[in-house]
């Protein structure tokens, strides 16, 4: 028998993966699950239909008796809900009783999915990760009873049908002592009434755990949630909220000083009720905050927030205005944000025609080392631009955005750079 070529495996007797121990065979399902934590249970046809198919979990228990053996027994492989098997919801079942006391995540979508032609619902929601509102009543009875294994929630709606019942299950749902994150998402829609996105105060107050909160036009009741001070809050995000929906500006403040943990504050086209003339003079320090977004906002209101809000930490800042005269709020960052010490900024409809401003404020961001600039005045432009061929200028930036620039203009200073 004439030895097999070179290239090509020598036959063997045994199969080596069987005698690798259990430890090294579940870091290999960890592994190879993580990357389909969130991944959908169907497929759509060619023509239309859905297609039914395993999870990746599911695939790996199917391997051999031992490798299933080692699955089930590794409650965090099944922890991810997302319910797009649909209805009866047999396989989420199993997965309950499978993730046993682990905590677990669940997303509920039940956004619509419109055909422009027809503007008719799709009937495939659940291929096209999806949940079919009528459907979202199965899923409460399913999942609300583990509520104190919730480690995030996130809940996507886009009516007040559809979203009051669930909102209203969590105010009754009783506590979560596990939850981390909690992301609600509600269509806004200036049409309906101010009391369809009315506060709520959910999980009976109690979330003592809660590290990331979410809202985009979702509301709670910023008074009665008392659970957020002192919570350890990491990341407030607020989101496209109208004004009667809005914490007054006692109560954000009251939150975000009892952060103490806090180092990501978001607010497009959100923040404290009122304006400028009704608020408190007091300067609030927020000495934890390194990333700061503020967006959609009227260069007045912008103001007047950043007049009275300090962070001393500051590292990262995207600045969105509405396309407003924004000379006196460029003149106030450079004033009480320490620009200097930015490593990453986005800046986006800031509109000054002074160009002395604009080249101050140049000078104070001279550490930056990712830099996204878009819809801007023509003197942010030109300022830059001018301020880019002095040697040493930007020496740490190595990232840089622009949709105001075409690249032979930014080429050209670049050439009497150092490297």
């Amino acid at each position: 028998m004439h030895p097999p070529p070179p290239y090509m495996t020598p036959p063997l007797d045994e199969c080596y993966v069987e005698k690798l121990p259990d430890e090294i065979i579940l870091d290999i399902i960890v592994s190879a699950t993580e990357p389909y934590k969130r991944d959908s249970y169907n497929n759509t046809s060619r023509r239309g239909h859905s297609v039914s198919r395993l999870a990746f979990q599911e695939v790996l228990s199917h391997v051999c008796g031992r490798w299933r053996a080692l699955a089930l027994g590794m409650p965090s492989l099944w922890r991810h809900f997302d319910f797009l098997e649909g209805p009866p919801f047999d396989r989420s079942r199993e997965w309950l009783r499978r993730s046993k006391d682990t905590p677990i995540d669940v997303v509920i979508n039940c956004t619509k999915v419109w055909v422009a032609e027809n503007e008719r619902i799709l009937p495939l929601c659940y291929s096209l990760g999806k949940i079919d509102p009528p459907d979202v009543g199965q899923i409460r009875d399913l999942i609300l009873p583990h509520v104190s294994r919730w480690k995030s929630f996130t809940f996507y709606a886009d009516h007040p049908r559809e979203w009051r019942p669930t909102l209203i299950a969590l105010v009754n749902a009783g506590a979560a002592p596990k939850l981390e994150s909690l992301f609600v998402s509600l269509a806004l829609d200036w049409d309906l009434p101010a009391d369809s996105y009315a506060g709520y105060v959910p999980f009976s107050g109690q979330a003592p755990q809660l590290r990331r909160l979410e809202l985009e036009t979702g509301n709670i009741d910023w008074e009665r949630c008392t659970f957020l001070l002192g919570s350890g809050l990491e990341r407030l995000s607020l989101h496209y909220h109208a004004e009667n929906s809005r914490p007054s500006f006692p109560n954000f403040v009251r939150v975000l000083q009892s952060s103490c943990n806090l180092h990501t504050l978001e607010l497009r086209h959100s923040g404290p009720s009122g304006n400028e003339e009704s608020w408190p003079w007091d300067m609030v320090e927020l000495p934890s905050v390194t990333r700061l977004v503020v967006g959609r906002m009227e260069a007045s209101y912008l103001t007047g927030l950043m007049r009275r809000l300090i962070f001393p930490k500051l590292e990262e800042l995207e600045i969105e205005c509405i396309m407003d005269e924004c000379t006196f709020l460029v003149d106030v960052l450079c004033d009480v944000v320490p620009l200097h010490s930015l490593v990453g900024l986005h800046i986006r409809g800031v509109i000054t025609t002074d160009e002395c401003t604009v080249e101050r404020f140049w000078m104070a961001v001279q550490n930056l080392e990712t830099l996204h600039i878009s819809e801007v005045a023509p003197q942010f432009e030109d300022v830059f631009y001018e301020i880019l061929k002095r040697p040493n200028s930007f020496p740490r930036l190595h990232t840089f955005n622009t949709c105001i620039f075409d690249a032979v203009s930014l080429a050209r200073p670049r050439k009497g750079r150092n490297p």
